[in-house]
């Protein structure tokens, strides 16, 4: 597998490792559907989705449910992603999207932070040295349920519009952002994606 580079991927993306800038518009776009958008023939989803834990440096790879959770006393939990992408998305742009389903479960502010990993997770650890190798900021995201996450502006949100890096495999980490933020969801029905077009 290829895997990229901290530069190939931060430059991709053209992230930003700065620290995100405050903004007063905190209201996030209506979603623009409700239905799921995974039988689109445009998008690739994460190969393997594992959870880390933040006070630990544990990872339990390839759950079949995502967890983003922070409530200040236990450790917090993010999401890692694996993603493999197409060799025809070649010359093409992509967005990174995330979609929620009915049955998911979503408490506190609900919003999340997006990272590139500096390498994917490979397998499950119980603590350092493996760690979730959190890389370059791509923006905040507002979850919907059931819909699709918006991102909020202010953020830096790269992640919205991107060259594909076909025929790359990369990491990234789904991040809470509050004192209080619980989404879970099952990977089958839910999760981030991401949509190419030209």
């Amino acid at each position: 597998m290829k895997f990229l580079t901290i530069p190939v991927f931060a430059g991709l993306l053209s992230l930003s490792a700065a620290a995100p800038q405050t903004t007063t518009n905190t209201a996030a776009p209506a979603p623009t559907t409700t239905a799921s958008p995974f039988g689109q023939p445009n998008i690739f989803r994460p190969i393997v989705q594992s959870q880390y834990e933040v006070w630990t440096g544990a990872v339990h790879y390839n759950t079949t449910n995502g967890k983003i959770f922070k409530n200040g006393k236990t450790t917090d939990i993010t999401t890692l992603l694996t993603f493999t992408v197409p060799a025809a998305t070649a010359g093409l742009m992509c967005e990174v999207h995330f979609y929620l389903d009915p049955t998911a479960n979503v408490s506190g502010t609900g919003t999340f932070d997006v990272f590139s990993s500096l390498a994917p997770a490979t397998h499950s650890t119980t603590t350092w040295p493996s760690g979730n190798l959190r890389d370059a900021y791509g923006g905040r995201l507002q979850v919907s349920k059931p819909g699709e996450a918006v991102f909020l502006a202010g953020y830096g949100n790269e992640g919205q519009l991107f060259p594909c890096p076909a025929s790359a495999t990369y990491g990234a980490e789904l991040v809470p952002t509050g004192d209080a933020d619980d989404i879970e969801w099952v990977e089958a029905l839910a999760g981030a994606y991401v949509l190419y077009h030209s």
